[in-house]
């Protein structure tokens, strides 16, 4: 919980520091179209003022764009925290589920140690919510539909092995997203194998269902050779349990909330 607590946090200063970075990018610009169209020879004084100024702002930008990286790092940790307990805490309820031992022949020490497990085990499961989503099999492979930024509807395939969302160039088109000004050039590898350059963007929101993932980092593909359908990758899956009950084709998905977090 207090990991979770933390990220929620960390989201909040990478956003006022992007904010602020923007800002001030804003005003480098403006300042830079000023210095273009003053004769330093004519009006050094105020040229100079002007250069002294733009230096300083492009420090303090350099400054922001260092915390976000720190921030970044930080927040990857948070996430690897809850993502590795919300695992663990999978692999315990599995491993004692009531199924896996009913039958077996149990002396009076084993049943009661067993039965002290089982009430931890429902304890835990009281800390996810559960939610099931329908999904479409393509040449094995899941597809689901998502709702981005709260306003476009879009297909992806659901992808672990796959670090980041991945975006077609239309579709961020569509949402208008531009590219995170303070991160540098990322490189994607596809599920071929091949490597592409892509830039960094962040959704707001991608909801699937009933659920929602906020801030979520994407990636889109800089390259002309634009994809069809987006993948839905590690940056929103790490929020989540995921299982597949393929009989039924639902992805489910649980979420640590913790019952004192909803009193």
């Amino acid at each position: 919980l207090k990991a979770r607590e933390d990220l929620s946090s960390l989201s909040v200063v990478i956003n006022r520091e992007k904010d602020s970075a923007i800002r001030i990018t804003a005003e480098l610009d403006n300042l830079n179209e000023k210095l273009i169209t003053l004769n330093p020879q004519a009006n050094t004084g105020e040229y100079n003022l002007l250069v002294k100024k733009f230096n300083a702002l492009q420090a303090s930008v350099k400054s922001h764009a260092n915390k976000i990286t720190i921030l970044f790092a930080e927040k990857d940790k948070k996430g690897k925290t809850i993502f590795n307990y919300l695992n663990s805490q999978a692999l315990f309820r599995s491993k004692f589920e009531k199924d896996s031992y009913s039958q077996l022949d149990l002396t009076d020490h084993e049943k009661k140690f067993l039965a002290v497990i089982d009430s931890r085990v429902s304890l835990l499961s009281k800390d996810f919510s559960r939610h099931s989503v329908d999904y479409d099999d393509f040449s094995n492979s899941i597809e689901i539909d998502a709702l981005l930024n709260g306003t476009v509807k879009a297909k992806f395939i659901v992808d672990t092995g796959a670090s980041i969302v991945l975006l077609p160039k239309s579709l961020a088109k569509i949402l208008d997203l531009k590219p995170v000004k303070t991160s540098s050039e990322i490189v994607v590898t596809l599920a071929d194998g091949k490597k592409v350059k892509a830039y960094l963007v962040v959704l707001e929101t991608i909801a699937i269902g009933d659920i929602t993932a906020k801030n979520v980092e994407a990636a889109v593909l800089e390259s002309g050779d634009d994809q069809t359908i987006g993948l839905l990758g590690m940056s929103f899956l790490k929020n989540f349990l995921v299982k597949i009950d393929s009989q039924n084709k639902k992805m489910i998905l649980e979420e640590f909330e913790p019952v004192e977090s909803r009193l």
